[in-house]
């Protein structure tokens, strides 16, 4: 698993251009740049938790309260190409939240348990 803690870092996944462009896009566009967008991960507490093939999926939620969360809640969820999810939890009223991309067949593997 990897954590990002700024929309800067957006670069240092290891995920293809074209799924990084849609990231960055969900992730910038409702703050119209990437300034506004990082001052506000900064200033309420978001960040963007990458799942990956070979994590284990279960040992990870049961020791970071933070991705169990944004599996359990997620207000939104849309699918990127080559198998991969992006959704959104909100943590409280301020906005604080998870931005988690995952590669779908651990999420339908967990919910089909």
């Amino acid at each position: 698993m990897m954590t990002l803690n700024s929309p800067e870092e957006l670069n240092q996944l290891p995920l293809d251009g074209e799924i990084l462009t849609l990231v960055r896009n969900e992730i910038i566009e409702p703050f119209g740049s990437i300034t506004d967008a990082t001052d506000f991960w900064r200033d309420v507490g978001t960040n963007l938790l990458l799942l990956e093939n070979d994590d284990d999926l279960d040992a990870l939620a049961q020791s970071d309260s933070g991705l169990a969360f944004a599996l359990e809640y997620p207000e939104w969820s849309i699918d990127l190409p080559q198998g991969y999810q992006l959704s959104l939890s909100i943590y409280n009223d301020e906005g604080s939240g998870c931005y988690l991309i995952c590669p779908s067949h651990l999420i339908n593997k967990d919910n089909s348990q």
